[in-house]
């Protein structure tokens, strides 16, 4: 899985952050925008070609940076 890179969050807030594969079977990450809620937070927008692998919900007291 590709690392977490150039992702922020806020802290406290929430951000949905997920894996995608190619049929060159190369995974690539896309994060959506955060939200004060789980709810508020958004997907990002899915790519054509893809297959979604997996996602993440992240959230903590302090920021996350990755």
């Amino acid at each position: 899985m590709p690392a977490l890179t150039g992702i922020d969050i806020t802290a406290a807030y929430f951000r949905h952050v997920c894996f995608f594969i190619d049929s060159a079977a190369v995974v690539t990450v896309a994060a959506g925008t955060e939200g004060s809620t789980r709810a508020a937070a958004t997907f990002p927008p899915f790519p054509d070609g893809k297959a979604l692998v997996g996602y993440l919900t992240i959230t903590y007291a302090s920021a996350f940076t990755g």
